[in-house]
């Protein structure tokens, strides 16, 4: 697995520029020392959301290498307007799928154990399952959304900001920031339930 070595120095060309420039700069020059710039500024940062989830010191390591590793494409790749707030929300993403996929392991040996042992067992069973069908619908149903309900909605609930910070970082007025939320909920509410 590649690493990331980084070396301060005090005529290091990229500290100064804003997340933004760099983002800017990487696409235009393939730098690939603009990812260890982005690696010394926003590592803690990722580290930190991935041992909240992971609950492990070496997974969380391992998973904060690898979203590092995979900036090169996501750069290219997303458009992306507040960099620490998506690696954030990038950041637990990547851990709420390795949660998920640990957890269909975990239904897999359950599946092996109820199919040889007894009825009683079938109930721990039932309620993983529709834990992950309710994941699925909400999840289906959130990509459905217009990209300002999505948009503020993610800021809202990953990123923990408040009506007057969206409204800063994506442009929009504060009245336009609280339509698309509320709109959005709602939306996401009649989404979820048609999909049942």
């Amino acid at each position: 697995m590649k690493r990331f070595i980084t070396i301060r120095s005090g005529a290091d060309p990229f500290s100064e520029l804003s997340d933004l420039d760099l983002i800017k700069h990487y696409r235009e020059s393939g730098n690939k020392e603009v990812l260890g710039e982005f690696f010394n500024r926003y590592m803690h940062l990722v580290f930190a959301v991935c041992t909240k989830y992971l609950k492990n010191t070496d997974s969380a390591k391992d998973t904060v290498m690898e979203i590092f590793e995979s900036l090169d494409e996501k750069l290219l790749e997303f458009d992306i307007q507040y960099f620490k707030g998506w690696i954030h929300m990038v950041s637990r993403n990547d851990c709420l799928m390795k949660l998920r996929k640990a957890k269909r392991e975990v239904n897999i040996e359950k599946w092996k154990i109820f199919r040889n042992s007894d009825v009683e067992n079938a109930s721990v069973l039932h309620q993983d399952n529709e834990e992950e069908i309710a994941i699925n619908k909400i999840n289906g149903s959130f990509r459905q959304l217009k990209s300002g309900q999505r948009k503020c909605l993610e800021m809202m609930y990953f990123q923990n900001m408040s009506y007057k910070e969206i409204a800063t970082e994506t442009g929009y007025t504060l009245k336009q920031v609280k339509s698309y939320i509320q709109n959005g909920k709602r939306k996401l509410k009649l989404l979820v339930k048609d999909r049942k």
